[in-house]
């Protein structure tokens, strides 16, 4: 999955995004805030997305709306843009609004924790301890054309977990996926068949393989992610920019990658080096992009966390402290 460089940084928004590059011992030196080649194609939802699993899950912390709008600022979208976003998510259930007085605070919704929460497992956790070399799974469904929506999601969802295509009404991955808490989040485990076996003839399915993936798209966007994330060294005040717009370009090109065992693979596949390098630099970043969150909290209002400004828990969840910041009405 690749997107073509543009001069202007979009987020949904139509707004750029600044970039300095400075040339120095061979490699480019990024200085401001994420380039059009890094942004391209996230949509505002996206990165907000992405900063929520990276800085907020697990907290009970609300974020003031402030915040959120100053994050996505950042990231090159319009104040107008950023708040019909959280707007948009509040209403599809992804965010929690918590009103103290007149001011709006905004908790990651249950739903969506557990979106974000697979999201952080793929993206950082281990690989799946799976016999790929030899398993795969098979899914089909059965959802009317008239339940588009659902259709919609489930291939999305399908897509995320590294399905395929294989033909009319069946789906396949590498691999033992245990894609049934998927299903029951969406209420769907009912209408769908899956099943774990084994090829008869594994040479029949390389041929197979190679038309349900296109994995020269794939490792084209690894390779493109190498060059881009390769030679970045954001300057202070950069950091949780670069540090979102990093994962968000990682996840769109690990979304692309079914995960195929290693006999289906060219001699060069490029994602060992990919996964290496979003690792050191998401690792390397990590404190000073936390750091910057925090004094963004600051610097938008009053004391990180308020003691006083609580929401009742919800049955089996702890209260939510609510961070303060101005322009919250």
């Amino acid at each position: 999955m690749t997107t073509s460089p543009s001069a202007v940084a979009r987020a949904g928004s139509g707004q750029a995004a600044h970039v300095d590059r400075v040339t120095g011992a061979g490699a480019s030196v990024v200085t401001g805030l994420p380039a059009a080649e890094e942004l391209d194609g996230h949509r505002p939802q996206t990165l907000l997305f992405t900063f929520l699993g990276r800085h907020v899950l697990g907290s009970p912390t609300g974020v003031a709306s402030s915040v959120l709008i100053a994050v996505l600022e950042q990231l090159g979208v319009s104040q107008q843009a950023a708040r019909s976003t959280i707007t948009r998510m509040v209403k599809r259930g992804h965010l929690e609004r918590h009103r103290i007085g007149r001011r709006a605070y905004f908790t990651v919704s249950p739903s969506l924790s557990g979106v974000l929460t697979e999201g952080e497992r793929r993206i950082f956790g281990p690989p799946s301890p799976v016999d790929r070399e030899g398993t795969w799974t098979l899914l089909s469904f059965s959802i009317p054309e008239s339940e588009r929506a659902a259709r919609h999601s489930l291939r999305t969802a399908l897509a995320y977990r590294g399905f395929g295509l294989l033909r009319s009404g069946l789906w396949i991955a590498s691999g033992e996926v245990d894609v049934l808490p998927t299903l029951d989040r969406m209420g769907l485990r009912d209408r769908v068949d899956v099943f774990h076996a084994r090829p008869a003839d594994p040479h029949r399915l390389v041929g197979s393989v190679q038309d349900v993936w296109d994995l020269d798209a794939v490792a084209e966007g690894y390779r493109r992610f190498l060059d881009v994330w390769g030679g970045r060294r954001p300057q202070p005040g950069r950091y949780l920019a670069n540090d979102v717009a990093l994962i968000s370009a990682w996840q769109q090109v690990q979304v692309a990658d079914p995960g195929l065992p290693a006999s289906h693979l060219p001699p060069d596949w490029p994602a060992a080096a990919a996964t290496e390098l979003f690792l050191e630099r998401s690792a390397r970043w990590r404190a000073a992009a936390d750091a910057e969150f925090g004094e963004l909290l600051r610097d938008d209002g009053a004391e990180s966390v308020a003691p006083a400004a609580t929401v009742a828990p919800l049955p089996g969840r702890p209260a939510a402290r609510l961070v303060r910041g101005t322009g919250d009405r």
